[in-house]
């Protein structure tokens, strides 16, 4: 390997006659057993007049691939770092390492040159190496590189990017104004890199969902100790139990990052724990009745639904809020992109708590008492709420009145249980119906006939869905979409006690449950989304980045007025239907005269236009009421008229009139 060191550059005048170049050989390894050895040895014979110029470029060289000098020859210091004492020589040493700053330069097989400016550094190739001042690389030469062995842009599959495509690709060829092309171009080429970046992320998402492969045995027979004896140890330990006798039955209530686990028992026993790593984060007693719990935005607060009113507690188990505007609550939902916090009591009020500021939006009369549980459409922030009559009734906060209701069961509604994508409706009645429906055509799509009735549904992200009986657990898999009757993909049966609810704990392959005796976490492999988004929710989010997606939710917050049973409400434009014209008032043009004394003055003049203005006003109010009696007028007429030609009616006086 040779070094071509061009000593034009270093130091001196270019007045001075160039000198000759000199070629230093460094020698490198032939065979591929030689290949492993990283360090060059430079080959200077002993004794040897060496310049100063030229050991200032033996120092730069030295100091990249590690040149062993011969004896006789010393090593000098690398120019950044002599000291000078005089200003002087510090000002001559300061040009002399301006100078000595080298640039590598290569062309590529296209043709195209490509420059690395550097300090003291010299870019490696397998070939030849050209030193010198980048302003002085005429008529030298050059490396040819080969661009083969270069990194290269990622091959992402059309197909994969099509999928994540907004559109067709819009052409702006028959746009003749240029800032409105340029800007159009601009815009199609972020949504196609937006497009690009949403494929390489889909493409690194390597994790698998979890499965059971146990060949021709039925998975009835497995149990949550043969499956504990067959995972990793990292799965294993996410299987246990917590035996709390005194104050169940307990409810539990998972975060949306999955990584927090919120117990509360009916007697009044509250705790919040990081369940992966079993670090306790509060416990309390509340000495009161716990009709319910949930988390809210994030695992720094939880609502606690007790006896009277509803509370709210920070990390620690400190009470922050007494919220006395919602009281004998049975049962709560927390919407986390409308940070609203709805609950129903009762006596059949369903009411909506914006916990951001405090207030309540909204309070809706159902009419209908005795309700036993309210879930949320995780699409559309609508709220289903199960009544003792069967039927079932869709909320928003803006209509009084339900959105839709479905006559789910002929007996009452024992609980109910909507699907991730928002698309399908679990409900189960006491009279042991378990039944399906598919919420884009609101009819069943399945029904089928247990021994018990339910008292807890949950779907899990992928699907499955846990249906908790009073001594046992079943699994289900692939229930919305299967025509016939579905076995239970799991069975977990719990001996002297009864279960009060169950969950799934999101980005997990685990369902929690929570009974009498206490609760427990149930392995169930392939219910969990192995990719999570982390700007969506982040189990290993820091405290830093936990406050900033706190604050970006704040400013993101959808308004209660935009909850509706459409998903896609959010995703369409306004447009505000043109009015006609002749309907909208057109303003008055008022010409007055210049009077003199005092009567042009600015206020007298904007008097006399007011007046006018009225007057204006009331004449279309009357030619309005004009129109609309006589209009009045003429339906009446038309009323008798086709009342006399009718056969007379005995009944027709009990008829109840329209006012």
């Amino acid at each position: 390997m040779s070094f071509f060191i061009d000593r034009s550059g270093i130091g001196g005048s270019s007045l001075e006659e160039p000198r000759p170049q000199k070629v230093i050989e460094i020698s490198a390894p032939e065979s591929p057993a030689d290949e492993d050895q990283n360090d060059l040895t430079m080959e200077i014979p002993s004794g040897s007049d060496l310049e100063h110029e030229d050991r200032q470029v033996v120092t730069a060289l030295n100091s990249v691939t590690n040149i062993e000098f011969p004896s006789g020859v010393k090593k000098r210091k690398p120019l950044g770092v002599l000291k000078s004492k005089s200003r002087a020589a510090r000002l001559k040493d300061r040009k002399s390492i301006q100078s000595t700053r080298k640039s590598v330069s290569w062309k590529s097989s296209e043709g195209s040159e490509r420059i690395l400016d550097s300090d003291d550094r010299v870019a490696e190739t397998e070939g030849m190496f050209f030193c010198g001042d980048s302003k002085k690389r005429k008529n030298k030469k050059v490396f040819e590189y080969d661009e083969s062995n270069m990194m290269t842009k990622m091959d992402i599959p059309e197909d994969l990017i099509n999928k994540y495509q907004s559109g067709s690709k819009f052409h702006s060829s028959h746009i003749k104004q240029a800032k409105v092309k340029h800007q159009l171009e601009k815009q199609e080429s972020k949504l196609s890199e937006a497009a690009e970046k949403a494929a390489k992320v889909d493409m690194f998402m390597s994790e698998q969902p979890g499965y059971i492969d146990i060949g021709d045995e039925e998975l009835l027979s497995l149990d949550q100790d043969t499956i504990q004896k067959n995972v990793d140890i990292s799965s294993a330990e996410k299987r246990f139990d917590l035996s709390l006798k005194q104050f169940g039955p307990y409810k539990v209530n998972y975060t949306r990052n999955g990584r927090y686990l919120l117990i509360g028992g009916k007697m009044g026993h509250v705790a919040s724990f990081d369940w992966n790593k079993k670090s306790l984060c509060s416990e309390i007693n509340v000495m009161e009745t716990v009709n319910d719990l949930c988390w809210l935005h994030n695992e720094n607060m939880f609502a606690v639904a007790q006896k009277r009113w509803v509370y709210i507690y920070d990390r620690a188990g400190v009470e922050l809020h007494a919220l006395r505007q919602l009281d004998r609550v049975k049962s709560m939902q927390f919407l986390p992109y409308h940070f609203l916090l709805a609950t129903m009591n009762d006596l059949g009020f369903l009411s909506y708590l914006d916990v951001s500021i405090g207030r309540v939006v909204s309070t809706l009369a159902t009419g209908l008492k005795g309700v036993r549980e309210i879930k949320q459409n995780p699409q559309n922030a609508v709220i289903y709420s199960a009544h003792p009559n069967g039927v079932v009734n869709m909320w928003a906060p803006s209509s009084n009145k339900p959105l839709a209701k479905m006559l789910c069961h002929l007996s009452a509604v024992a609980t109910l249980a909507v699907d991730k994508t928002g698309n399908y409706l679990s409900t189960c009645g006491i009279d042991r119906r378990l039944r399906i429906f598919d919420l884009r055509m609101y009819r069943p799509i399945h029904s089928f006939k247990l021994s018990v009735s339910a008292r807890s549904l949950d779907f899990s992200q992928r699907g499955m869905l846990a249906a908790a009986f009073p001594r046992n657990v079943d699994i289900f898999k692939g229930v919305c979409e299967s025509e016939s009757a579905v076995k239970p993909y799991l069975t977990h049966r719990l001996h002297r006690t009864q279960i009060g609810n169950v969950e799934f704990c999101p980005y997990e392959d685990v369902l929690g449950v929570g009974h009498h005796m206490g609760i427990s976490s149930l392995l169930v492999p392939g219910a969990g989304e192995p990719n999570f988004d982390a700007l969506e929710s982040n189990p290993f989010a820091t405290k830093q980045q936990r406050r900033e997606a706190e604050v970006k939710s704040l400013l993101d917050k959808i308004q209660p007025e935009m909850i509706s049973l459409e998903k896609n409400l959010l995703l369409k434009v306004h447009e505000q239907q043109p009015k006609d014209i002749a309907s909208v008032p057109q303003p008055l043009k008022i010409s007055l005269k210049k009077k003199a004394r005092g009567g042009n003055k600015a206020m007298k003049r904007e008097q006399k236009k007011s007046g006018i203005k009225e007057d204006e006003r009331r004449a279309r109010a009357q030619e309005v009421n004009r129109k609309r009696a006589k209009e009045e007028k003429l339906k009446k007429h038309v009323a008798k008229k086709n009342s006399e030609t009718q056969p007379f009616d005995p009944l027709a006086r009990f008829a109840t009139k329209n006012k």
